[in-house]
């Protein structure tokens, strides 16, 4: 593909964050109006000095005193530290965007390219803002995307995990995500997966979860690595 049509495209990707961006500082700044004094500068925090500026200028007294003088205290201003970011997710989700939104949104009209791009962007696009990151690494390519690979990228990806993680992952899931997969082993690979997941008998949804986080997170490997590209148009199937 030119660099013309990539840097094109790139450009399509990050508007499409910043427009999501910009709505995620809105709902934090509505919430910074009406709320106390330490999660107020916590979530000043997450706006960056610039836009806490704003915000604080807003406030009304006591109130504003209280929190410039709380937010001028932090020692260190730091964005993506878990307390941060969990106050600035619990604002979210009271307005419906959780992470599973914020990804929708973000991707929405995302072409193939762009959305490769977003994909290894994340850590770059956390300085910004990294509740939506997360969320993009999160909900980016999920469990059941798997279908969507081309055999010669899900083989790949089985050969880089035990037969036990994918018989646990694959408890909850529905045939056609078994069909794909065992129709990618080997007639004997694809018996001793069966009869791991009927000897594992019930299995909680939490272990399900980890085994099906295991295998995606070897999908984003083989593609950090350049082995795979998960959202090549001619990766997936048709």
């Amino acid at each position: 593909m030119k660099k013309e049509m990539i840097d094109s495209q790139k450009v399509q990707m990050r508007q499409s964050f910043e427009q999501v961006h910009a709505k995620v500082l809105s709902e934090i700044e509505d919430y910074v109006l009406n709320g106390y004094v330490q999660t107020l500068a916590n979530l000043l925090v997450y706006l960056g000095d610039e836009k806490a500026d704003d915000v604080l200028e807003k406030l009304p007294e006591p109130v504003q005193s209280q929190v410039r003088e709380r937010y001028s205290n932090f020692s260190n201003k730091n964005k993506k530290h878990p307390f941060i970011v969990s106050e600035a997710e619990y604002v979210l989700k009271k307005a419906c965007l959780d992470s599973k939104a914020l990804c929708k949104e973000v991707t929405q009209g995302l072409d193939s390219t762009s959305l490769h791009l977003l994909g290894m962007e994340t850590e770059e696009l956390s300085k910004t803002d990294p509740v939506i990151a997360e969320s993009i690494e999160k909900y980016l390519f999920e469990f059941k995307d798997l279908i969507k690979l081309s055999n010669r990228h899900i083989q790949k990806v089985l050969r880089d995990v035990d037969n036990y993680t994918i018989a646990i992952a694959l408890k909850s899931e529905d045939t056609e995500v078994q069909k794909k997969i065992f129709s990618n082993m080997s007639k004997n690979c694809a018996r001793s997966v069966k009869e791991e997941m009927q000897f594992a008998g019930p299995v909680s949804w939490g272990k399900i979860e980890n085994a099906q986080r295991q295998i995606v997170d070897t999908v984003r490997a083989l593609e950090a690595r350049g082995d795979i590209i998960v959202f090549d148009k001619d990766s997936y199937v048709d």
